[in-house]
This record gives C-alpha cells, structure tokens and sequence, in this order.
C-alpha cells in the first residue's frame, strides 16, 4: 500500500471528505488529491500533520510499519482507562480475546443506537453543469454550489454530485438523477464513472475499448488513441 493509498483509508475511516480534510489540513483540494493518488510526493511537514490528525505514526504512513502504533500525545486517557489497559497487558491470548469479544460486541451495541437517530445535514460540492447520460455535454470545473444532503457514509465519501443529463444509463439512473461522486483519475472495467471526452462530460460504464451505454438504444462510445479521455471519478450512488 502506498503512501496515498494510506492517507485515503485513513480518511475514509473518519469519514471525511478530501474537500473536508483539505480544509483541516489548510491545504488545497487539488494538492491532497495529488498527495493521495501518489502524483506527488509529500513532504515532512505534510506527514506530521497527517499523523497527528489521526493518532498514527509517519513510519505507517511510509509503509516502514504494519501496524499504526498509535501515538498517546494528543490522545488524552485517563487514569482508570491506563489501568485497563495495563491488566490487558498482562493477560494470556485466552483472556485477550475474551476481552476483545465482550468490547466488540459493546462496541456495535453502542454504533446500532447511532445508526438509528435521524441523520444530520451535510453539504456536498454540486455541479450545475450536468453529466451526460446521452450525446455529451461540457462539463466544466464551475460554476457550482453546495448541496445539502443527509448525512449518510456515501455522501461523506462524496466529493461531488453532479446531475444526470439523458436517459443512456436508464434503467440505473435516469435523466435528472443528482449522482454521488468520488474523485478518481481511474476505475476498474465495468465500473461506473464521470469521464470528459474531448471537452464533454459523460457518466458511463468503463469498458476495454471505450465507454458503455446501459441504454440498448444508445451505441457505445469507442476511444480512439487520438482522443482527450480522462476520468474524473467514481459513481458511488445517488440522492
């Protein structure tokens, strides 16, 4: 796993966002992205603040260590937990995992009330110009405005919606369907995606050849050598 491949698991874990971690950071969006899709190479300080924003250790980050080790500074317990976590310390693999079973089962106890109360609002960057699930349409870096959605473990993946124009992808998403996005400069085959051929932003199927229309009424669309095709993200669901 590389360095950015770390920092995206880490991220996601929290549930944040790159546009959210950005800003906690107090770096751009497009340097982050960089960061994690291994296009540049972080610095030092980068790396601190990486760690110290979620308890591990840099020789994690660099791969140099499978475990996270987490780090105590900043990670405030207190003196009943430390002493908790001495007896633990001291006890065979039998009474570890005895241990484990009865926290892990709190643990989901307390996450299933979570689940249950009434999701908060979030907000998502939203793409005025739309994706085209037809003939294609530009799709440019603005104008957009931010969306309030609910609060849910796809949306904090998002880092954009954008909205579908036509009916090619029918019948999995249909003209006017808003659609959750998360950044990527590539998807595996058969995926689903937010692609810009030539100026004009498409949402398609990723094939060997080129981008599918789920639509049978739709041809499919051949890339050729010469072609701009670059992909902007995964299609992860919809509002």
């Amino acid at each position: 796993m590389t360095v950015g491949q770390r920092i995206i698991a880490l991220r996601k874990e929290k549930g944040l966002t790159r546009i959210a971690l950005a800003e906690i950071l107090g770096i751009p969006q497009t340097t982050l992205r960089n960061y994690e899709n291994d296009l540049r190479e972080p610095g030092h300080l980068f790396l601190i603040d990486i760690a110290k924003q979620f308890n591990v250790s840099i020789d994690f980050l660099l791969g140099l260590s499978p475990e996270k080790t987490q780090l105590f500074s900043g990670f405030k317990t207190t003196s009943s937990e430390q002493a908790h976590i001495k007896k633990y310390r001291v006890l065979d693999e039998h009474g570890k995992d005895m241990v484990d079973t009865v926290l892990n089962k709190e643990h989901e106890r307390i996450l299933s009330y979570e689940a249950e109360e009434t999701p908060e609002e979030y907000f998502v960057k939203y793409y005025d110009m739309p994706a085209s699930a037809g003939t294609g349409v530009q799709l440019d870096d603005e104008p957009y405005q931010y969306l309030k959605v609910p609060e849910t473990p796809t949306t904090l993946r998002a880092d954009f919606a954008i909205r579908v124009s036509g009916d090619s992808m029918e019948p999995k998403y249909y003209d006017g369907d808003i659609l959750l996005v998360e950044s990527a400069i590539d998807i595996e085959i058969g995926e689903i995606g937010i692609f810009v051929l030539n100026g004009a932003g498409y949402v398609k199927k990723k094939g060997r050849k080129g981008l599918i229309s789920l639509n049978e009424n739709y041809n499919d669309i051949d890339v050729k050598e010469y072609d701009n095709c670059k992909c902007v993200g995964k299609v992860i669901g919809k509002l």
